[in-house]
């Protein structure tokens, strides 16, 4: 039997949860992607992207569409998100996971875990804008809408 010292417990527990972090940011991307997608075909269409992100999305599409096939496949969307990480790094990745899912959730339209996902309660806590501190509950709620 072999003990580890602390600072290996330590860095092993440092790479565990970077592991873990991985797959809950993967399982995000996929959660929001399978939002989007309206009909549910594995692919999202510029339709789809309008109704969830407005009219202002079709330099969007073109920009995801990757192999200018007319959809946007769920590896086009994951590398996307993982472009806008490599640049933005996690915060920025998780902060426009977060838009993504307000914008579905004012359209009706919740997030829906993919059936194979191992975290699907942490995918949720990330994707939600609600804190939890000091067992108080906090929850942006807005009072206006505008244009």
């Amino acid at each position: 039997k072999v003990a580890l010292t602390p600072a290996a417990m330590k860095a092993y527990a440092e790479i565990a949860e970077a592991k873990v972090q991985e797959e809950i940011a993967v399982e995000a991307m996929k959660a929001v992607f399978k939002g989007v997608d309206q009909l549910g075909e594995a692919k999202v269409m510029a339709d789809d992207l309008v109704a969830v992100f407005g009219s202002a999305s079709g330099s969007f599409f073109e920009r995801l569409d990757l192999g200018k096939k007319g959809h946007v496949s769920c590896d086009d969307w994951v590398q996307f998100c993982g472009e806008l990480r490599a640049a933005r790094g996690e915060q920025g990745l998780m902060q426009f996971l977060q838009a993504c899912a307000r914008n579905l959730g004012q359209r009706r339209r919740p997030l829906q875990v993919q059936d194979d996902c191992a975290h699907p309660r942490e995918v949720l806590a990330e994707l939600s804008l609600a804190s939890h501190s000091y067992g108080w509950r906090v929850e942006p709620k807005p009072v206006s809408l505008s244009d």
